[in-house]
């Protein structure tokens, strides 16, 4: 395995350990609560972000995401938010999302690496080995708002170590 590949695996593997560890700390009564009526939940920002990891793994294996601006994703992408108000379906798409990431990273070879693909949203066009870290990157922006929704209920708790 490629070092680029090992390195973007472990950095995955951090990133769906840190999301779903800061959905474990986060109270119940506090899973369905957003600061505003525009903004996301925590389990709307977990949803959000499993549902992501299945397109972003699509793109990687060649087929591109179908939705041509971010506003209409967004839109289909708060639709299907609404479905999942449980913690433990959450975790479980996640989960089975996240998976299918890596079993794909798994199986990617050096010469996969050169792999065209088309980036949403009009974004063009490029190389696996420069969108394979898509999937932490937008994990990782999604844990930021996580961290945030936290400190704005009173959670001041780093979460280190998760």
């Amino acid at each position: 395995m490629s070092e680029l590949i090992k390195r973007t695996k472990q950095e995955f593997e951090w990133s769906r350990d840190r999301m779903l560890g800061l959905l474990k700390d986060t109270p119940d009564d506090k899973l369905n609560w957003s600061p505003s009526p525009t903004a996301r939940t925590p389990l709307a920002i977990v949803t959000h972000s499993a549902r992501s990891l299945h397109h972003i793994t699509e793109m990687l294996k060649g087929r591109p995401f179908g939705v041509s601006t971010t506003a209409v994703a967004d839109e289909g992408f708060r639709q299907e938010e609404q479905e999942f108000t449980s913690r433990d379906k959450v975790v479980e798409i996640f989960e089975e999302n996240a998976k299918a990431y890596v079993d794909w990273i798994d199986t990617l070879t050096e010469e996969g690496l050169n792999d065209p693909i088309t980036f949403p949203f009009g974004l063009g066009t490029g190389t696996v080995s420069y969108g394979m870290n898509a999937a932490a990157r937008h994990t990782e922006a999604h844990i930021a708002q996580l961290e945030y929704i936290q400190t704005i209920y009173g959670d001041h708790n780093w979460h280190i170590g998760v």
